[in-house]
């Protein structure tokens, strides 16, 4: 039941979001990624999969969705050519605070109900969980790996 629960909320989530913010094109994790690029602006690909728990396809895909439809520009890292450094454009920027606006709105609603120390105990909960999650599935990755390696 709890991977029920889990994927869920997650799944739910998305579809509030895809329908709350199909008038500026936003569909799937794009919203997350614009949101994390507004308090992040300037990064790599790959600290926007390690901040969003999505894998670097999904990521790729969805940075060239949102750069087609002019929410990011991608330009080569001078540093490291094999990099590129995603920021929002000034029009990535003017949506910022509608999808923000529309996820706020889904965290009180889907939180209504819970007292504030329930909230508070959820949210430091959760993020204990995701990080546990994580640890796991980077150490069996990493084992597998090393068993790969020694056969």
């Amino acid at each position: 039941m709890f991977l029920k629960n889990v994927a869920a909320i997650s799944r739910y989530g998305y579809i509030y979001a895809h329908r709350n913010l199909k008038n500026i094109d936003i569909a799937g994790s794009e919203h997350s990624i614009v949101i994390y690029l507004s308090r992040h602006d300037g990064v790599n690909q790959e600290s926007i999969s390690e901040a969003l728990m999505l894998d670097k396809g999904t990521i790729a895909k969805n940075l060239a969705q949102l750069e087609e439809k002019n929410f990011i520009t991608r330009v080569v890292n001078q540093e490291n050519r094999r990099e590129k450094i995603i920021s929002l454009t000034e029009y990535g920027k003017s949506v910022v605070n509608v999808v923000l606006s529309v996820s706020e709105k889904w965290e009180n609603d889907v939180l209504n109900g819970l007292t504030p120390q329930e909230k508070d105990d959820f949210h430091r909960l959760s993020e204990k969980i995701a990080y546990n999650a994580k640890m796991i599935a980077d150490n069996n990755g990493q084992e597998r790996e090393n068993e790969r390696k020694s056969n």
